[in-house]
């Protein structure tokens, strides 16, 4: 959701990746607010399932971005990192969550004590803000990292170990109650290893996504492991939720190697079409334009779903799923991006807001 500040120097794909990845956080939740609720023997279940598992990339995406804009070597020093990054994102926390808060003293009549936790805590989507700040704070390290292609590869091999590889075999060993899975897990744990894990590892990847050659026969492999992660995601959402007699999303977690493969397949298939939009001024400027108001759309649009829901009917989902999911995150997007159009209009608010 990181904004491009030299239009000269932008890099045309991340604008599409981030309104699409927009779109998809949109869908996601739309599809949660019903998701858990299910009865996975139910074939609106399975219509559910099959949306959100697509759309699982979306964060990933975000924080790619985000390292392939901070980790360039032209970057800001860490002062400048603070002052105008860092501080704008707690900024903006603090305003959006201050009028999730208030709407919840509407909804739920909360205590002083429990309005300050929620507060403090944020809005179930803002726990990104909370993270990216996170990653900000390590980019000096992390670009001194990135200086070496080598370290690079290193880093990335490790994330693969240590973030995907294991925890993904621990997982399906799980589903069968093999001790092998528990012995996996135990071993992480007494290891001690925190380096490389978390969206630290998507950080880098963006960056090396995006310097490298992705395409020739790389880019079959990746987009078949793409379209596999996506078959994989759904499927074995169903099969564990199956067993657990309950709506289960393990797979669904960044950090499962099928959304990996969704993530890095969708990036890199943005990237090597990218010539497509350049070569149009106007599509690559209404493009950029749109993309501009995505952050305020990430931000407003929880508010919008609990609206859409209340003026529908919570229950509208099961209807027809089909056809409700994409007509209701339709309709958010439109009026996220519209509200963020508004703010972004108004230069106070644009200041603090977005």
């Amino acid at each position: 959701m990181e904004k491009e500040e030299n239009c000269q120097n932008r890099i045309g794909y991340l604008d599409i990746l981030r309104i699409m990845s927009t779109i998809a956080v949109i869908m996601i939740h739309v599809v949660a607010s019903e998701w858990y609720s299910a009865d996975v023997n139910n074939s609106e279940w399975f219509v559910l399932v099959i949306y959100d598992g697509i759309v699982r990339w979306a964060v990933p995406i975000f924080v790619m971005i985000s390292g392939v804009l901070f980790l360039e070597k032209g970057n800001k020093g860490i002062v400048q990192l603070y002052k105008k990054n860092i501080f704008k994102i707690v900024k903006v926390f603090l305003i959006w969550s201050l009028i999730y808060s208030l709407n919840s003293i509407l909804k739920d009549n909360l205590s002083a004590k429990e309005w300050v936790v929620v507060f403090l805590k944020g809005p179930y989507h803002m726990w990104y803000l909370y993270m990216i700040v996170g990653l900000y704070i390590l980019v000096p390290l992390l670009k001194e990292i990135v200086k070496n292609m080598m370290m690079t590869k290193y880093f990335l091999l490790l994330t693969l170990i240590f973030t995907f590889v294991l925890p993904y075999i621990a997982k399906i060993f799980l589903l069968t109650d093999s001790g092998i899975g528990m012995l996996i897990e135990e071993g992480m744990e007494s290891i001690n290893f925190h380096f490389t894990l978390g969206y630290v590892g998507y950080f880098v990847l963006g960056y090396y996504l995006n310097k490298i050659n992705t395409g020739g026969k790389v880019k079959w492999l990746i987009y078949i492991l793409g379209i596999s992660g996506f078959v994989l995601t759904v499927l074995l959402t169903l099969q564990i939720s199956w067993l657990r007699k309950i709506p289960d999303g393990t797979f669904y977690d960044s950090f499962s190697l099928n959304v990996m493969f969704e993530s890095i397949a969708i990036f890199v298939f943005c990237k090597n079409n990218n010539h497509r939009f350049e070569k149009s001024y106007f599509k690559k400027e209404f493009v950029r334009r749109i993309s501009q108001y995505t952050f305020g759309a990430y931000l407003s649009h929880v508010l919008v779903i609990e609206f859409v829901f209340f003026v529908m009917g919570q229950n509208k989902l099961f209807d027809c799923p089909l056809i409700y999911i994409p007509m209701i995150t339709v309709i958010v997007t439109f009026i996220s991006f519209g509200i963020s159009i508004l703010l972004n209009h108004i230069p106070i608010v644009r200041k603090y807001m977005v």
